[in-house]
């Protein structure tokens, strides 16, 4: 049991060190401070939770070990958080609402190439029907290479029968 805090120990002493240093050194009324407290409590916390998990899963402790883990480091974390969501008012919440807009952003991004991946996977070309296209369209052999990057694992993008509609010249084989 001594090896198991041993161990964890540095890893909670180097975060608390570093949410004093940042809590303590700077003013109260500075812009910064108040996001540096609740963005080192927060990685604390989460280190905390993770440290459980392996304290049961990796070292093979016993679950009561990690409960006591949980709870004291949590009660210490839990009155930095409850500090660092006081001073929220005075100056984080510009910073977590931005957060709040990449995440936002992201999302959308995610949620634009799952719908890409998914059209293309539901209207994708056999090259079979590509083969038989293509003398109906008069298309010109050229010498090269034409690359069109996709996801897909199997059949070709329905963007290419498009290009092979739209143009009179390609790159096939």
């Amino acid at each position: 049991m001594s090896f198991a805090l041993e161990s964890v120990l540095p890893f909670h002493t180097a975060t608390a060190s570093t949410l004093l240093t940042s809590l303590l050194s700077v003013s109260p009324r500075t812009f910064g401070s108040t996001l540096e407290g609740l963005a080192v409590i927060t990685v604390m916390l989460v280190t905390t939770c993770l440290m459980s998990l392996v304290i049961v899963l990796c070292w093979h402790r016993s679950v009561f070990l990690a409960i006591c883990f949980v709870v004291f480091f949590g009660i210490i974390e839990a009155l930095y958080f409850s500090d660092s969501l006081n001073k929220f008012l005075e100056g984080a919440w510009v910073h977590i609402a931005l957060a709040l807009i990449f995440v936002v952003i992201m999302y959308v991004s995610h949620f634009g190439t799952l719908k890409k991946h998914e059209f293309d996977f539901q209207n994708k070309v056999s090259v079979d029907w590509l083969l038989s296209l293509s003398p109906s369209l008069d298309i010109v052999r050229v010498c090269g290479i034409g690359l069109i990057h996709t996801e897909l694992v199997s059949g070709i993008p329905s963007i290419f029968s498009h290009l092979c509609q739209e143009s009179q010249q390609s790159h096939l084989w």
